[in-house]
């Protein structure tokens, strides 16, 4: 048009009515002026407006609604209506703000200042819209898409570009839903003909317009979303606070202040240009949508970019800030991104949608070049480049040290370390990977475990550090892990940071400690902690578990491969305080052996002069954990070293005798095999008297089961020089296997050769001039017998009968008796002939001489044969005793013999019989035969051929009577 020919520059719209400058800038393009149609060609048009998602609308005109300072911004739909109607109370448009929605890559603001700078975002409403019209500051205009016929007009400028005046009369009066929101009326109202109806609520939901608007935005503070129906109902807010009631989040505002302090003091001295410090490095936001609340803490820093090239349209940028978001949980934790209300951990002022899949608990801002449709970061462009290395270097490490050494952040440090970065992209690789390359040297972590002043490393770097399992660091100081494995042990509510950062590594575990542990740590441990490491090798933990049953051992020990190549290192203790391996090759435990049971006690200290094999120290297995360990070594197949085994080997190679008999004898003792009669035996014996025989006994015979016959030979064999108290405890013992063996008598060669102690005196006698004390013999009266017949109890050498010591009796009488007289031969019945003999002639003595027989000779001197006694006439009288009743009579040769001679000479010969010998009570003479009576009952006579002179035998002597007769 003529009245618009002047026109050639935006200063010539000045004068003009707010609808002359629609007209002048829509002829402008209907006539290709060169001042308002650079770039305006279709195809550019068309590049842009296809660029955009039909979701992205809501965020450019959030966007834009920030830049003019708006608090507030409503979306109404009316799906029935077909319209879209946005309103906001911002500062509107003006006329360089008309301008600029008229152009393509142009835009009224400051590149530095404001979010918008390109002049496109108004176009993203032509994705889901024909028409667009505005209402703002008195500016009524409109952008139709297509011609008067509707069909798209191919050659023209495109109609999102050509504005048109619609005229004050199309405004509505304002929002219809949620009214009053605005207290003096929205500024701008922008009514949108939509053509995509499938878009529009798309574009409106949680996923697409997310409170995480609100995190880099200055200005606005509510979002509302309606629409006719009912269907959306939507209340989005955002507060913004730079003083913190939270007193975690003051301390890492100085804490990054600081930080970021000693970054620009570094850039000055070293030459570059000094960047204004943010006035507010800190601050908190508070995202809330339909009553629900989500808080972040910001940290912000800027550069100055120097010469590298600037993005496309913002030459005139020369300041430039950075962010990094943290989410804080109710109690001012940090706290992942689950369940975030967030769409993208990437921002460029509003959510990147190319990275919204991206996996990070941290949200990122910066202002990057974007592609047109904004939704995409420019991989190739050297601003990017420099971007995100500034990002890490201006923020993301000083985040990551402040969180670090925060007092309560730094059991949160994860969630500054990416989850996600990869080989490619400019995102994936030079920010989050690179950063990650950077964390691996930077001192974040606490060392786990109690340090020593000396030994403290302060916090390491993620490279020098590892998982290690609570029960290592329990078990070894940090410094001793450090020093074996080159890395420090991490506190527990760390290990998700090394987890990222060295990509989910392995624990490492007890038993590769131990595998490779060094003998030399291992030398000063005290024995509990070789326990407390096996029992925590078998599985079970002391501090949180109760003891196991074996019960639970069998069904829930078990040796892999794992515990099996631990126990191939020098690990294990032996009896010496050395440490052996667990096998020679791997799996294999042939060369450990494990002591018995009860253990070797007396060889404890000797166990490894005695045998070559390394023998497990046994107090490895004491301790109410102690059975644990044992079970956790038979598991692995370690095999018993039986004493009889040790000391069989100790004969072998010599070293047998370099250990005491005490000692030898208190580890038979408790040995399991040995019988328990004999275990009691070797607890007693003191073995001060031959020792060295007893050596000798078990050396020829070293086997456990058979030890008690090595005892009972060593006795029988050394009695005379065996202690006093050691014969007593053979006694003692011998009684004991009597019951044991259930028989009337012990079966030992040489028993009966034994003494034992008398009654009333320290001397030790042979069993056969023993009797048994009144106390302990119910049946001969023996105290009574030698009072009376006192000259038969002793003879010319002295007291030839006395009475066993009772105090050796100790319990059991029936017991003692059956030994002592079965066994060891104390006079009783059978073995008491002679002595029951002995009275029997003093008995018939004082008979004869009752009745007037004086008797000049006895035989007590046994130098007569073949009679006991001779009276003053010169007969003979042959006396034969018996403890009970006389059944038949038993001459010898000797007595047939001076028997016969009466036949023939002047002697009579007499035989008489005494019942009852040892009952004093009861004893008589039976029966006085004389030769005649003798020879009538030769049919029951009997004599020992052995004691008969060679010229008399019974037949002869049988002949030689009927001759007689």
């Amino acid at each position: 048009m003529a009245e618009f020919d002047r026109i050639s520059s935006a200063e010539d719209l000045e004068g003009l009515s707010k609808r002359e400058q629609i007209g002048a800038l829509r002829d402008a393009y209907e006539n290709q002026t060169s001042w308002l149609a650079k770039g305006t060609i279709r195809g550019s048009g068309e590049f842009v407006r296809s660029g955009f998602s039909k979701s992205h609308f809501p965020l450019e005109l959030v966007q834009n609604a920030d830049d003019e300072k708006a608090t507030t911004i409503q979306f109404e739909y009316d799906e029935k209506a077909g319209e879209l109607r946005v309103f906001d109370d911002g500062r509107g448009f003006d006329r360089e703000g008309v301008i600029a929605v008229c152009q393509q890559g142009r835009s009224r603001k400051e590149s530095d200042k404001q979010i918008g700078f390109m002049g496109i975002g108004f176009k993203s409403l032509f994705e889901v819209c024909d028409r667009v019209d505005v209402h703002s500051n008195g500016y009524h205009f409109g952008f139709d898409t297509t011609d008067e016929n509707g069909d798209s007009d191919q050659s023209s400028v495109p109609g999102f570009l050509r504005p048109e005046w619609v005229g004050e009369d199309a405004a509505p009066d304002g929002p219809s839903l949620a009214s009053g929101r605005f207290e003096d009326g929205p500024t701008t109202t922008i009514v949108g003909h939509v053509s995509e109806t499938d878009g529009i609520k798309t574009a409106l939901e949680t996923d697409n317009l997310s409170p995480s608007v609100f995190l880099f935005l200055d200005s606005l503070e509510q979002v509302l979303v309606r629409s006719v129906s009912g269907d959306v109902d939507r209340t989005l807010g955002g507060e913004r606070s730079t003083a913190f009631d939270d007193e975690s989040v003051q301390r890492a505002s100085e804490m990054y202040e600081s930080e970021i302090k000693t970054i620009a003091t570094s850039d000055e001295a070293d030459g570059d240009e000094k960047p204004p410090l943010p006035d507010q490095p800190v601050e908190t936001r508070t995202l809330r949508h339909d009553g629900e609340a989500e808080r972040y803490v910001l940290f912000r820093n800027g550069w100055r970019p120097d010469d590298v090239e600037r993005p496309q349209f913002r030459e005139d940028i020369d300041k430039s800030d950075l962010f990094v978001a943290l989410r804080l949980d109710e109690e001012g934790r940090l706290c992942g991104s689950d369940g975030s209300i967030r769409v993208s951990p990437l921002f460029s002022y509003l959510p990147v949608n190319q990275y919204r899949d991206t996996n990070l608990d941290f949200v990122v801002h910066a202002d990057f070049d974007l592609t047109l449709n904004r939704q995409d970061i420019r991989g190739e462009s050297e601003w990017n480049k420099r971007v995100v290395g500034e990002l890490r270097r201006q923020v993301l490490r000083p985040v990551a040290q402040t969180v670090a050494n925060h007092e309560m952040w730094h059991s949160q440090l994860e969630y500054i370390v990416p989850e996600e970065r990869g080989s490619e992209g400019l995102i994936h690789e030079r920010l989050l990977a690179e950063f990650v390359e950077e964390l691996e040297l930077m001192p974040l972590l606490i060392v786990a475990g109690d340090l020593d002043e000396d030994a403290d490393p302060g916090l390491v770097a993620p490279e020098n550090a590892a998982i290690i399992a609570d029960d290592v660091v329990e078990l070894l100081a940090p410094a001793t892990i450090h020093h074996e494995t080159g890395t420090w042990p991490v506190t527990p509510e760390q290990h998700a940071v090394v987890n990222r950062i060295e990509g989910y590594s392995d624990e490492i575990e007890l038993t590769d400690i131990l595998a490779n542990l060094s003998a030399d740590t291992l030398a000063d441990r005290e024995m509990d902690w070789f326990r407390r490491a096996f029992v925590r090798c078998a599985g079970f933990d002391p501090k949180t578990e109760s003891v196991p049953t074996e019960e639970v051992l069998t069904e829930e020990l078990t040796a892999g491969d794992t515990i099996r190549a631990a126990f191939t290192n020098e690990i294990i203790p032996i009896e010496g305080d050395e440490l052996v391996a667990g096998a020679e090759k791997k799996f294999l435990w042939g060369d450990v052996k494990l002591q018995p049971e009860g253990g070797y006690e007396g060889l404890k200290d000797d166990v490894q002069e005695l045998t070559d094999e390394p023998v497990v120290d046994s107090t490895l297995f004491s301790g109410e954990w102690g059975h644990v360990v044992r079970r956790l070594f038979e598991e692995m197949g370690a095999e018993v070293l039986t004493t009889s085994e040790l000391l069989a080997q100790a004969a072998s190679n010599g070293t047998l005798s370099d250990i005491s008999a005490a000692r030898i004898a208190e580890s038979y003792a408790n040995e399991s095999t040995v019988n328990k009669t004999a275990s009691k035996l070797l607890k007693e014996l003191e073995l001060s008297g031959a020792a060295d025989e007893l050596l000798t006994e078990i050396e020829d015979d070293p086997d456990p089961e058979t030890i008690g016959g090595a005892l009972e030979r060593w006795a029988v064999k050394n009695w005379s020089t065996i202690a006093e108290g050691d014969r007593l405890a053979v006694l003692r013992y011998l009684k004991s296997r009597l019951k044991e063996a259930e028989e009337e008598e012990l079966d030992i060669d040489g028993l009966e050769n034994i003494k034992i102690p008398r009654k009333n005196g320290d001397e030790w006698v042979a069993t056969g001039r023993l009797l048994f004390p009144k106390d302990f013999n119910p049946e001969y009266p023996y105290e009574i017998l030698r009072e009376e017949y006192a000259t038969v109890f002793s003879d010319r050498r002295g007291e030839k009968y006395c009475f066993v010591d009772p105090t050796i009796i100790n319990d059991d009488p029936d017991d003692w008796r059956t030994l002592l007289k079965k066994s060891l031969g104390v006079r009783d019945e059978d073995t008491n002939k002679e002595l029951s003999g002995k009275i029997g002639e003093a008995f018939a003595r004082e008979r004869l001489e009752d009745r007037g027989i004086t008797i000049v000779a006895d035989n007590s001197d046994r130098l007569q044969e073949g009679w006991d006694l001779k009276d003053e006439a010169g007969n003979f009288y042959e006396v034969k005793s018996r403890v009970g009743r006389v059944q038949n009579i038993d001459l010898e040769g000797k007595q047939f013999k001076k028997l016969v001679g009466a036949e023939e000479g002047d002697y009579e010969y007499y035989v008489i019989s005494i019942q009852n010998s040892l009952r004093p009570e009861n004893t008589e003479i039976q029966d006085i035969s004389d030769v005649a009576d003798v020879l009538e009952a030769q049919d029951e006579l009997s004599f020992d051929p052995e004691n008969t002179d060679n010229e008399i035998s019974l037949r002869s002597s049988v002949d030689w009577r009927k001759q007689e007769n």
